[in-house]
Protein backbone atom coordinates (compact mmCIF):
# COMPACT_ATOMS: atom_id res chain seq x y z
CA UNK A 1 0.00 0.00 0.00
CA UNK A 2 1.59 3.45 -0.74
CA UNK A 3 0.33 6.80 0.03
CA UNK A 4 -1.24 7.82 -2.86
CA UNK A 5 -3.57 4.36 -2.96
CA UNK A 6 -4.37 4.78 0.85
CA UNK A 7 -5.32 8.49 -0.09
CA UNK A 8 -7.24 7.21 -2.61
CA UNK A 9 -9.38 4.70 -0.93
CA UNK A 10 -9.35 7.28 2.16
CA UNK A 11 -11.20 9.73 -0.59
CA UNK A 12 -13.55 7.24 -1.75
CA UNK A 13 -15.38 6.83 1.47
CA UNK A 14 -18.73 7.89 1.92
CA UNK A 15 -17.79 10.47 4.86
CA UNK A 16 -15.23 12.04 3.35
CA UNK A 17 -16.31 15.64 2.67
CA UNK A 18 -16.77 15.50 6.59
CA UNK A 19 -13.52 14.76 6.76
CA UNK A 20 -12.25 17.54 4.88
CA UNK A 21 -13.74 19.81 7.03
CA UNK A 22 -17.63 20.59 6.40
CA UNK A 23 -20.45 21.67 7.41
CA UNK A 24 -18.13 23.82 9.86
CA UNK A 25 -16.39 20.75 11.36
CA UNK A 26 -12.61 21.06 12.07
CA UNK A 27 -10.56 18.93 9.28
CA UNK A 28 -9.21 15.42 10.21
CA UNK A 29 -5.90 14.33 10.23
CA UNK A 30 -6.00 12.89 6.87
CA UNK A 31 -2.11 13.02 6.85
CA UNK A 32 -2.82 10.46 10.03
CA UNK A 33 -5.27 8.29 8.19
CA UNK A 34 -2.92 8.03 5.38
CA UNK A 35 -0.22 7.21 7.64
CA UNK A 36 -1.91 3.97 9.52
CA UNK A 37 -3.49 2.43 6.38
CA UNK A 38 0.14 2.23 5.19
CA UNK A 39 1.12 0.66 8.09
CA UNK A 40 -1.51 -1.32 8.43
CA UNK A 41 -0.45 -2.97 4.76
CA UNK A 42 3.53 -3.14 5.58
CA UNK A 43 2.01 -5.41 8.46
CA UNK A 44 0.09 -7.43 6.59
CA UNK A 45 2.39 -7.80 3.89
CA UNK A 46 4.98 -8.79 6.46
CA UNK A 47 2.63 -11.31 7.82
CA UNK A 48 1.72 -12.51 4.70
CA UNK A 49 -0.69 -15.97 4.41
CA UNK A 50 -0.12 -16.23 8.34
CA UNK A 51 -2.38 -13.36 8.45
CA UNK A 52 -6.11 -14.34 8.20
CA UNK A 53 -8.32 -11.93 9.63
CA UNK A 54 -7.69 -8.39 10.94
CA UNK A 55 -10.40 -5.83 12.56
CA UNK A 56 -10.15 -2.21 13.32
CA UNK A 57 -12.92 -1.19 15.14
CA UNK A 58 -13.47 1.93 14.73
CA UNK A 59 -10.21 3.90 13.91
CA UNK A 60 -10.78 7.41 14.98
CA UNK A 61 -9.48 10.19 13.30
CA UNK A 62 -8.73 13.52 15.55
CA UNK A 63 -8.54 16.83 13.85
CA UNK A 64 -5.73 17.55 11.78
CA UNK A 65 -2.11 17.44 13.77
CA UNK A 66 -3.52 14.73 16.66
CA UNK A 67 -3.65 11.60 14.36
CA UNK A 68 -5.71 9.07 14.84
CA UNK A 69 -6.30 6.05 17.12
CA UNK A 70 -7.17 2.66 17.06
CA UNK A 71 -9.79 2.19 19.93
CA UNK A 72 -10.27 -1.84 19.21
CA UNK A 73 -8.49 -4.10 17.23
CA UNK A 74 -8.16 -7.97 16.18
CA UNK A 75 -6.10 -10.01 14.55
CA UNK A 76 -5.90 -13.77 13.80
CA UNK A 77 -2.89 -15.53 12.18
CA UNK A 78 -2.76 -19.11 11.25
CA UNK A 79 0.22 -21.54 10.45
CA UNK A 80 1.96 -20.69 7.38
Amino acid sequence: MTPEGAAALLAGVKIWPILQGARGRAKADIKAAIDAVVAIGWLAAELGPRLAELDINPLILRVEGQGVVAVDARARLVEA
